[in-house]
């Protein structure tokens, strides 16, 4: 799997990757989130559409947060997944 899951990532506040699937949705417990980086100059709404947890969990009745975040100086996105 090339993005590692982790545990016990505190929920990011809202605030107004250059690898692409396949994306860890089904292995993803509760509480679990992984770090997503952007591609260059990509904005947060364009990595949203990108990865699309939010369709997947609606397909198969589970519930994802996403936040953009900095992990290491790389700006991407952090998703969680909440139920």
């Amino acid at each position: 799997m090339p993005y590692k899951l982790e545990n016990n990532i505190p929920l990011s506040p809202v605030k107004s990757g250059p690898v692409t699937g396949p994306w860890p949705w089904p292995d993803m417990g509760v509480t679990q989130s992984v770090f997503i980086p952007a591609f260059k100059g990509e904005s947060s709404a364009a990595m949203r559409k990108r990865v699309k947890p939010y369709a997947y969990g609606k397909k198969h009745g589970r519930s994802f947060a996403t936040r953009w975040v900095e992990k290491n100086g790389k700006p991407g996105i952090r998703v969680w997944r909440t139920k």
